[in-house]
């Protein structure tokens, strides 16, 4: 499952994210790497790509796609 979002404002917007482990506000930079979510920038697109792993079903790679956003540093992510 591919989601491609684009009007991401890092200044305005936030991502919420339901993961085992509820570590409160974080920037996506500080929680790349833990709980299965892996975070890169594609800098000839200028985008971030952010990885959950297999789905359910451990078919297709769930990722998300902020279009227009090169620093995770500034994504703000709440993890419930």
């Amino acid at each position: 499952t591919q989601i491609e979002l684009s009007g991401f404002a890092v200044a305005q917007d936030s991502l919420i994210f339901d993961l085992p482990t509820a570590v409160g506000s974080v920037t996506l930079n500080a929680l790349n790497g833990t709980q299965g979510v892996v975070a890169q920038v594609d800098g000839i697109s200028n985008s971030t790509v952010i990885s959950f792993g297999p789905d359910a079903s451990g078919g297709d790679l769930v990722t998300l796609t902020l279009v227009g956003v090169s620093d995770l540093s500034l994504v703000n992510v709440s993890v419930i």
